[in-house]
């Protein structure tokens, strides 16, 4: 094999290779041998089928074989040959076409990471370390929370008002020409609340006033979809209303068209809150400073974690920005698409389609950032020799499968089986240990916050 290297950019490097006949020959032969051991051509007997009749069945799959498996082999030893470390995936210049007894020649475009200049930590900028204070207004606030999703409801025979629950069926008007009342009413029960937390202020307003056993007329400015399949419209988790709204993907200036709505109310509901002694024995615990003690626990480390980690995720960035010179496109033109996949996905838009909902562009930034911090870490892991420490590892997949209430086996076999997502976990891992790195060489700031302020730096 013989290969040159020349620079086309800053990054940019073209890998121009030719393997000689021989080589190629002999591995398809070698390769194609093989198969013979293993083919079963009706009229042979196993391993007797004549070269001729292997070529015509198996010579042109092997030979895709033996190229595709010879470039990949050239591309790492000519990495390792010129010490390069390459940046995103390589790109063949030109199709291969060659055959049993000729040279191959291809050349492959690629981009290298960059080389950082010396690491600094500014002394009016070290990582910061966070303490979290809570205080007892904030567990009173946690305690009165707590107790609202504690709350039981109690049907009542009076007109609704702010707080209550309504019970209520939905369905466009238009089906009620066309059906009976009994088939109708098939959609729903759903529940809503009526305060400022519900998503459609204009739905709590026409139920208001309204009792059980009442129709009332809503009117909504959308293109809606059937009530049963919305759930945004929201007093308490699961509870939904007919707030539908259908937005064409291709289509970014929605026409919105008036939908109404026929609201058959079946009952009326107050809350009845629970006192101190059914919430404690609800909860299991001692009692009610039991109760506070454990709130404040929770409050202080919940806060404590967010804030740390948006503020280490800032820190980096800083650090990356005044670090990483210039930024491979490659790896950025591959992170826009991984994030445009993503939200698409969240969106429920059909992976065909995303790239005709979401313009790549709009991701540009984000994109960016996340490429010089991934360089930063990986560069700082590299120089001090830092691996990824197995035990945060698995710490890490239990939090996934915690917050999205999976088994953790699953989560452990979409960490092996999937690339982007063992990625985005090792990542993760990997920035934490090189914080924690950063702060032993080069220590931290101590900051002390409110519950609040915690808060608002991790939002």
């Amino acid at each position: 094999m013989t290969n040159t290297l020349d620079a086309t950019g800053e990054l940019g490097r073209r890998l121009s290779v030719r393997l000689p006949a021989e080589d190629l020959e002999a591995a398809y032969r070698h390769k194609l041998q093989d198969r013979a051991k293993a083919a079963r051509l009706k009229g042979f007997r196993a391993g007797h089928v004549p070269w001729r009749i292997l070529e015509q069945r198996y010579g042109h799959e092997t030979w895709h074989e033996v190229v595709d498996e010879a470039v990949a082999t050239s591309y790492r030893q000519a990495l390792e040959e010129h010490g390069l470390r390459p940046a995103g995936r390589p790109r063949l210049e030109q199709d291969l076409h060659g055959h049993v007894g000729q040279d191959l020649a291809f050349s492959i475009a690629f981009e290298v990471l960059p080389q950082l200049g010396e690491f600094r930590v500014p002394d009016n900028d070290r990582p910061r370390s966070i303490r979290v204070t809570v205080t007892d207004e904030d567990i009173d606030k946690a305690v009165a929370q707590l107790r609202d999703r504690l709350r039981t409801w109690q049907k009542v025979a009076r007109e609704a008002r702010d707080g209550d629950r309504v019970t209520f069926r939905a369905h466009p008007e238009h089906h009620a020409e066309q059906e009976s009342a009994d088939q109708a009413a098939q959609q729903g029960p759903y529940h809503l609340v009526l305060d400022d937390k519900a998503a459609d202020q204009h739905l709590v307003a026409v139920l208001r006033g309204a009792q059980g056993g009442e129709t009332r007329t809503f009117q909504q400015q959308s293109a809606p979809q059937a009530p049963a399949e919305q759930n945004s419209t929201q007093g308490e988790a699961g509870e939904a209303g007919p707030d539908a709204v259908n937005h064409d993907g291709a289509d970014t200036t929605p026409v919105q068209e008036t939908q109404t709505w026929l609201i058959t109310v079946e009952e009326v509901s107050e809350p009845v809150w629970p006192d101190e002694q059914t919430m404690i024995e609800r909860l299991g615990m001692a009692d009610m400073a039991a109760l506070r003690e454990k709130l404040a626990s929770s409050l202080r480390h919940e806060a404590q974690d967010k804030a740390t980690q948006a503020s280490r995720r800032q820190w980096l960035d800083r650090m990356a920005q005044a670090h990483v010179p210039i930024l491979p496109e490659t790896l950025v033109a591959e992170e826009q698409e991984a994030m445009r996949r993503m939200v698409a996905s969240s969106m429920g838009i059909p992976h065909e389609k995303a790239t005709e909902v979401l313009d790549a562009s709009m991701f540009a930034s984000e994109a960016r950032a996340q490429v010089a911090r991934m360089i930063l870490v990986g560069e700082l892991a590299r120089l001090w020799q830092l691996e990824l420490d197995k035990e945060r590892l698995i710490a890490r997949l239990q939090e996934v499968a915690q917050a999205q209430k999976e088994p953790y086996q699953k989560v452990l076999e979409a960490y092996r089986d999937h690339a982007g997502f063992r990625s985005g976990i090792s990542l993760a891992v990997l920035e934490e240990q090189v914080f924690d790195a950063i702060k032993e060489r080069y220590g931290t700031e101590e900051v002390d916050m409110e519950l609040q302020q915690a808060m608002e730096v991790a939002a």
